[in-house]
């Protein structure tokens, strides 16, 4: 097999696993009363750590009005809170409550769970070669973006 068919093969494995992991966090994600605009806000401050009114206007696509909707029924459902910057008392930052952070906890160790199960029926031989191989391709892609400057701001959020 030449590299273009071995690149060709391993999207084809990724999307396989990708889908079958998301198999089961859709359902966690869709038994909740969100919109999907309080769904994506929830995400992008997990992700980030922390978010502004106005990014969330802008990754959102939606007038700051629209933003303070979202943001105000997410924090009446306890799942954020607003916390004023100390160097700039006009900005307020919006982050995850405990309530918020337990969520995606809850959700998270689902698919951990799930994901253990699959990998103790490997062998310790089957294990290692999959920790290399994934621990190349990590290397590979923080490589890439280096290179095309789209280094994003990665949260350990093991």
């Amino acid at each position: 097999m030449d590299k273009e068919e071995l690149i060709n093969q391993a999207i084809g494995f990724h999307e396989q696993i990708y889908g079958l992991l998301n198999e089961y966090s859709y359902e966690d994600w869709l038994s909740l009363d969100l919109s999907i605009g309080q769904l994506k806000s929830l995400i992008y401050i997990r992700y980030r750590g922390k978010a502004s009114h106005s990014e969330l206007s802008k990754i959102l696509n939606v007038t700051p009005s629209v933003v303070t909707g979202i943001i105000d029924r997410l924090e009446s459902s306890g799942l954020v809170s607003r916390q004023v910057d100390e160097a700039d008392r006009r900005v307020h930052w919006l982050t995850l409550t405990d309530q918020g952070e337990d969520l995606f906890n809850r959700f998270d160790l689902n698919s951990k769970n799930e994901i253990s199960q699959v990998l103790s029926a490997l062998s310790e031989n089957e294990l290692e070669a999959l920790v290399n191989s994934f621990s190349c391709f990590l290397a590979a892609f923080k490589r890439h973006m280096d290179k095309t400057n789209r280094a994003i701001e990665y949260r350990d959020i093991a």
